[in-house]
C-alpha cells in the first residue's frame, strides 16, 4: 500500500506564514498520518469491494463464499441451495452482490422450492 503523503499533507495541511509572509516550518502530525493511512484503506476497501462486484459472475462459488464482502445470510443460502443440489450459475442468481439480504432469503426459498418440486 502507497501512500502519497506529500499529496495527501497538502490536502489536509496548508502551510502557516509568520509575520513577514515567510513559510513557516512544515508540521505533520500523528494525527495527519492515521488520517492519511485511514482513508487509503477506506479507498483500497472500495476498490475491492467495486472489483469483486464487477467480476462477480466469473468468480468460482468458493471464491464467493470465501469473499469478505459475503455476507453470512449469502454463505448460509449457498451452503442450503448447494445440499439440494442447485446448479452453480442458479446459486449466483439468487444471491448477487446487488441483492438486499430480504430478497436473498426469498430467492432462496423460492429455489428450493423449486428444487424439490417434481414437475416434468
Amino acid at each position: 500500500m502507497m501512500i502519497d503523503l506529500d499529496a495527501m499533507e497538502k490536502k489536509i495541511h496548508s502551510t502557516p506564514k509568520d509575520g513577514k509572509g515567510a513559510e513557516a516550518e512544515k508540521t505533520i502530525t500523528a494525527g495527519m498520518i492515521q488520517s492519511a493511512v485511514n482513508h487509503e484503506m477506506k479507498r483500497d476497501a472500495e476498490e475491492r469491494k467495486a472489483w469483486f462486484v464487477e467480476n462477480f459472475d466469473k468468480l468460482a462459488l468458493l471464491d464467493i463464499y470465501a469473499s469478505e464482502w459475503t455476507s453470512e445470510t449469502r454463505r448460509k443460502a449457498i451452503r442450503e441451495l448447494l445440499q439440494a443440489g442447485a446448479e452453480e450459475d442458479v446459486i449466483k442468481n439468487i444471491i448477487r452482490p446487488e441483492i438486499e439480504e430480504g430478497q436473498v432469503l426469498q430467492k432462496k426459498g423460492m429455489g428450493l422450492e423449486m428444487q424439490q418440486c417434481s414437475c416434468p
